[in-house]
């Protein structure tokens, strides 16, 4: 649980499903067994991963390939820009939250726009001529014009929205479902978070910056750099939809599970790789997980007492 986990495959769906309940926060996760499986750069390394530098390069985990496109190799993947960016790290799907109404709000919607965006951002922010564009959406479809052409050229992101009171003293998390290019958020004047992705899942912590029951502004940069500017697209931007997630301070950070089948198929082991999270400042006592297995019909079996 020391080390921030980074998607990297997705493996075949079954009809079986993990809940996973984080006591006495309340927050209720799930985890079906299609759900993506999880790697950390200390996993990489633990497991000596080998690489090829060819077009298309694989990863070796065991013995068995996953394919991934790029041109990189895997140091240079689990290293990019390792100096500036913090590791990923995605919750799983929350399915509850006691004492919420709501634990997710979706930001999709207008949003503020600028293609061309001064030297000195985000100070010059409130004195931008800004336009508009729809998310999710690609600006370039919308009227604004192609990508720069040069890489590390950004345009920016503007929108002011409202945070539910009841989310106060809850840790609470930007989710994009994709970005594209070297993303620098801040939330109300506050630096909250770098990422370089390709159409992948973003998740940034507002816990410290968010003010509850009161209007919040968010900006974010975008730019293509020689990590995102593999494939020489012409679109990009906020492509899929985005969402601010609650959870408890302290909550269940990861959740995944897979199986190991015996020889003859007939049998198995489930392995449920779990993680938690303490988004507080004081340390956390008596905190307790309960694991129960859906299966298809419905009905649940403890896994644990």
């Amino acid at each position: 649980m020391g080390h921030d986990p980074v998607p990297i495959s997705r493996h075949n769906r079954t009809g079986l499903a993990i809940e996973a309940e984080c006591g006495p926060t309340g927050m209720r996760a799930t985890g079906d067994l299609g759900q993506p499986f999880f790697m950390t750069r200390a996993w990489i390394e633990e497991n000596k991963m080998l690489t090829s530098t060819s077009t298309h390069f694989g990863l070796v985990v065991k013995g068995l390939w996953i394919a991934l496109l790029g041109l990189l190799s895997l140091a240079d993947l689990a290293d990019a820009r390792a100096d500036l960016h913090e590791p990923i790290r995605l919750i799983p799907k929350v399915v509850g939250v006691d004492g919420l109404e709501t634990h997710t709000l979706s930001l999709d919607g207008v949003w503020q726009f600028v293609r061309d965006v001064p030297a000195d951002f985000p100070a010059s922010a409130e004195r931008i001529n800004w336009g508009s564009v729809t998310v999710p959406g690609h600006f370039a479809l919308q009227g604004h014009g192609r990508m720069h052409e040069a890489n590390h050229t950004p345009v920016a992101y503007r929108l002011v929205f409202k945070v539910p009171a009841a989310w106060r003293d809850h840790a609470v998390a930007l989710y994009f479902n994709s970005l594209d290019g070297l993303a620098n958020v801040w939330l109300n004047g506050e630096r909250v978070g770098v990422s370089e992705s390709a159409f992948m899942p973003v998740q940034f912590d507002l816990t410290r910056a968010v003010r509850a029951g009161q209007l919040n502004e968010l900006l974010i940069t975008l730019e293509k750099t020689e990590l995102t500017d593999w494939y020489s697209r012409e679109m990009g931007g906020v492509g899929r939809s985005v969402q601010l997630i609650a959870t408890p301070l302290m909550h269940v950070s990861r959740l995944h599970v897979d199986s190991d089948f015996d020889e003859r198929y007939e049998n198995a082991r489930l392995n449920v790789h779990l993680g938690v999270f303490n988004a507080g400042t004081e340390p956390s006592v008596g905190v307790g997980i309960r694991l129960e297995l859906a299966g298809p019909d419905g009905r649940k079996r403890p896994l644990n007492r």
